[in-house]
């Protein structure tokens, strides 16, 4: 079927079925079940699209109070989210090349997963605890948040864009470029970052084996870095209450302990600098 509304009326579609081009509005309802394909469809006003086990939503454009579920073993690939638009990824669920943009909110709830979601102009993603996300793009005022138990693989944060992983989330293998930014709170945990010079990191969590090519990192109050390799260009600050374990720097690279920081097992090669107000052992 082509360009239906739906109006406060239901539509399934089942194996074999295609609904191109449909518009849901208040009160509608498409079901997405298993071997069914939704194409195009566009949701606003209270419409809902719920893609279950087997089903398929592809290109589907969330405006203001549409609402689409994609349900254990239902995918939903390129949607578009905007101007209060919501797309929920259940436990089984999968996206795929999500666009949130302003207004927009995915969120990845527990045994959900997303892929190579675009994250930007004030759109939100949020990642709860069991969630993954992996390959996310954000960027131009886009926020992803890795609540307690969320997980972020792979992102990239662009001149813009803000990741924030709060406590008990993880963040692995960002790379932050310049403009965008990275903040690791108290009790959350980060590994294998990149700051590329314009870039920054802050922590107050715990951070593993980041590397700071011309990037800055901020460690603050409760933050603890281990296994930081700082290169050219690269700034490692550590501030009152911070902690940094076993840092490289290397050649153009620097460090500063502040006044109240710690700093310990540091290697320190040709060309780098590091200044000391706070304690180095």
């Amino acid at each position: 079927v082509i360009a239906d509304t739906l109006s406060g009326g239901s539509q399934t579609v089942s194996s074999g079925g295609v609904a191109s081009s449909t518009l849901i509005r208040s009160g509608g309802v498409q079901v997405v079940s298993a071997g069914g394909i939704a194409r195009a469809v566009t949701l606003s006003s209270g419409g809902v699209q719920n893609i279950s086990s087997g089903g398929t939503a592809a290109s589907a454009t969330i405006l203001a109070s549409g609402l689409a579920t994609v349900l254990d073993g239902g995918s939903a690939l390129s949607a578009t989210l905007s101007s209060g638009g919501v797309q929920l990824v259940s436990s089984g669920g999968l996206t795929s090349a999500t666009l949130v943009s302003a207004g927009g909110v995915e969120t990845i709830l527990a045994g959900g997963v997303g892929s190579a979601a675009t994250v930007k102009s004030g759109g939100v993603n949020n990642i709860s605890s069991g969630g993954i996300v992996i390959g996310s793009i954000i960027s131009n005022g886009g926020i992803q948040t890795v609540l307690d138990g969320g997980l972020a693989s792979a992102a990239a944060v662009a001149s813009g864009g803000v990741q924030t992983i709060s406590s008990g989330g993880t963040g692995i293998s960002v790379i932050v470029s310049s403009g965008g930014s990275q903040a690791i709170l108290m009790g959350a945990v980060g590994s294998g970052a990149t700051v590329l010079t314009g870039g920054s990191q802050t922590v107050g969590g715990a951070v593993t084996s980041d590397t700071l090519s011309g990037g800055l990192q901020v460690v603050t109050t409760g933050g603890i870095t281990s296994a930081t390799l700082v290169s050219s260009g690269g700034i490692q600050r550590v501030s009152s209450g911070g902690s940094a374990i076993a840092t490289v720097l290397s050649s153009g690279g620097s460090q500063a302990i502040l006044l109240g920081a710690e700093g310990s097992s540091a290697t320190i090669l040709a060309a780098a600098v590091q200044t000391i107000a706070g304690m180095v052992t």
